[in-house]
């Protein structure tokens, strides 16, 4: 079984948030393609705001008609493109694009709004994992077999009754007494699972003095499958947040 001690890391640029922005500011967009001379500005003033469900972007696009914006969402990359027009000539072009958390935002949820000048984009949080017990079994663990992972703890002394495993997503919890006599040893231990690794399929074993853990692997998707693009509509009626 791979395991990391826990390490949480969080994006720098939001440190309330789960949104990193991708460096990029297209002041050089039109070179080499002299039919458009429309000026490409990065959309500045955004702003992230974090709600007990969701997520929710807002940014400044003066003069800006929603069907002119185009948001699409492609592989947890959100872009953001816009046009401001004057009559029927096109005055400029705003561009940018976020890097989403793939833990914690459903980006299939994505809604977006444009009013009074300042377009909103809702996204929806991924539900928090629930916490599973393991009830650990009093009987050896299964021979190894290919595919499955094992993770062994020496627990001497310990007994079935003072020893508690929990996960919540990726994250594994272990904790025991060793009692003797009049006085108790305290054990506690806290991990970070491998993806790869199936947690809701864990089992656990307590036989010997030895604490063994057990899951396979999760089922490899294709990688060879394109991630689709998703084009998020913009309307303008007013998205409620809460509070």
């Amino acid at each position: 079984m791979i395991l990391i001690r826990s390490t949480p890391e969080f994006s720098s640029l939001f440190p309330s948030s789960y949104f990193s922005v991708l460096n990029r500011t297209p002041d050089n967009a039109n070179e080499g393609n002299d039919a458009d001379t429309t000026p490409v500005h990065a959309i500045r003033n955004v702003q992230v705001f974090e709600h007990e469900e969701n997520f929710s972007l807002t940014m400044d696009m003066p003069g800006v008609k929603e069907q002119d914006v185009t948001i699409t969402e492609e592989d947890f990359t959100l872009t953001i493109e816009a046009l401001r027009k004057s009559g029927d000539k096109e005055v400029c072009k705003f561009h940018r694009k976020f890097t989403l958390d793939k833990k914690s935002v459903k980006p299939e949820g994505i809604k977006a709004n444009l009013a009074d000048g300042v377009l909103t984009v809702t996204i929806p949080k991924t539900p928090a994992p629930q916490t599973l017990e393991i009830a650990p079994k009093s009987s050896d663990p299964p021979a190894e077999t290919e595919g499955d992972t094992f993770f062994r703890v020496d627990m001497p002394g310990v007994k079935m009754e003072d020893l508690k495993v929990n996960v919540t997503g990726n994250e594994l919890f272990i904790s025991a007494e060793r009692k003797k006599g009049s006085s108790t040893s305290v054990f506690k231990r806290f991990f970070t699972v491998d993806e790869k690794i199936d947690t809701d399929k864990l089992e656990a074993f307590l036989a010997d003095g030895v604490l063994t853990l057990t899951a396979p692997m999760k089922e490899v998707k294709d990688s060879k499958t394109e991630a689709s693009v998703r084009t998020v509509p913009v309307t303008k009626n007013m998205i409620e947040q809460e509070k």
